[in-house]
């Protein structure tokens, strides 16, 4: 790879990549020593946020160390979350209830108390134990999503495959910044870009080992996960979930082999071809997700646009269509952010707002879209998560959507995330930072 081209792909997977930062994947080396871990943890954490304010939410006992309540929409979102979430795996709803009647705990503190009360700087951890999620992140979706499925299991074990447990909270909440579609697309990049093979993270220690580390190895496990679902559904990976889940000793024994048997057993795939099955599901669906809710536009619609905004510096225009937006944006200083109405809430606050625009005040904005030649992010603020991106260096697209003297053309699918519904978003405002 020339070096611009390097520097390029750099510079881009900071964009991409930084929202949080990578806590060191852990091991343990036997189950009693999980167990006086796990103990430990629950313990510091419910004596640490004993005397935090408490805000109540259909599912949620939220301990918050700051005197501001969280967002009212971020907390709806994280209802809604639990909600579909066991929906899809819970058909019979019976978690859903028993949840209303006994609520999980959130703690909500800052990264220097996570750190002290879990042990591990991090940004957040689910508490299993305690059915509790202690985080700086907010809602912390891939989190909760671990605690939600642990809930679900009969027999709560000591450990789960890496690979499982990691691949399918990503496929269910994202990942620290990222919304499950965003994941896995950052796993195309990785693939894209020759870093990591599936075949190495099929054994425990293969995956804490992998080069990349975790950016490489969880949206391997989401990709995984969502083979399996496509063949047997939100059960079949329920099962392969169960079935790699046990003491520390029996997850540390599974070969790749026992993986591959495993998956093939709930596919209904043939055992002596399940590792070549799985290697050519893995290289077909990979092309899937090159796209992430973002990309070049063919050409202006020829129709009014149904929004549009110029100043002294920029030039934008909106159209809203069946199944997509398009969006044209001409500046003489990049990055724009277009941000969608306010709302009028007292307790409105983002950290990824706050990140991105520190000079301005946060009103409720309930998405943003940031423009500049080389990448296009939509972010959805009140869950602070990236939700759609197109990055030109990613997909080898330099002035793909256009450049600063011709102005961006770009669309935003459909299927730019699950509770995100662009058609819908108004942009009414322009910041330029």
């Amino acid at each position: 790879m020339p070096c611009q081209a390097k520097f390029v792909f750099g510079a881009s997977l900071l964009v991409l990549l930084a929202c949080l930062i990578t806590p060191v994947l852990a091991q343990t080396d036997s189950t009693e020593e999980l167990r006086r871990e796990a103990f430990r943890q629950t313990a510091s954490i419910q004596q640490g946020g004993r005397h935090w304010l408490i805000f109540e939410t259909e599912f949620f006992t939220i301990h918050h160390q700051s005197t501001n309540a969280p967002d009212p929409v971020a907390c709806q979102e994280l209802d809604s979350f639990v909600t579909r979430t066991l929906n899809s795996l819970d058909p019979n709803g019976l978690a859903i209830q028993t949840l209303r009647e006994n609520k999980l705990a959130y703690y909500l503190c800052n990264d220097a108390t996570v750190e002290i009360l879990t042990g591990y700087q991090t940004k957040g951890m689910a508490d299993l134990a305690g059915r509790a999620v202690i985080s700086s992140h907010f809602p912390h979706f891939h989190e909760l999503a671990h605690l939600l499925v642990h809930l679900l299991m009969e027999e709560k074990p000591s450990q789960t495959h890496p690979l499982v447990q990691e691949g399918l909270a990503c496929l269910i909440g994202g990942r620290w910044g990222r919304a499950p579609q965003t994941v896995l697309y950052t796993g195309w990049v990785h693939r894209n870009f020759g870093m990591g093979e599936l075949a190495d993270a099929l054994t425990r220690d293969g995956f804490y080992s992998l080069p990349g580390g975790a950016d490489v190895a969880y949206p391997m496990g989401a990709v995984l996960c969502e083979i399996v679902r496509r063949q047997a559904g939100w059960n079949g990976v329920m099962e392969l979930n169960k079935k790699l889940s046990g003491t520390v000793e029996f997850v540390s024994s599974l070969s790749a082999v026992d993986v591959e048997e495993y998956v093939a057993e709930i596919c209904g795939w043939d055992d002596e071809t399940a590792g070549v099955e799985l290697k050519n599901r893995m290289a077909n669906i990979w092309p899937e997700f090159r796209r992430c809710g973002i990309y070049p536009a063919e050409s202006i619609p020829t129709v009014e646009p149904t929004w549009e905004y110029s100043d002294s510096l920029s030039q934008v225009k909106l159209w809203n269509g069946q199944t997509s937006q398009v969006v044209w944006v001409k500046s003489d200083q990049f990055p724009v952010f277009l941000l969608s109405p306010n709302q009028n809430s007292s307790r409105a606050f983002s950290s990824l707002f706050k990140d991105h625009l520190p000079l301005k005040q946060y009103l409720g904005q309930r998405y943003g879209l940031r423009c500049d030649p080389e990448n296009i992010a939509l972010y959805d603020y009140a869950t602070n998560q990236l939700v759609a991106t197109w990055v030109a260096s990613f997909t080898d697209e330099m002035d793909g959507c256009g450049t600063s003297q011709t102005g961006l053309l770009f669309e935003i699918g459909s299927q730019g995330g699950s509770a995100l519904e662009p058609s819908e978003i108004r942009w009414n405002s322009i910041a330029i930072p």
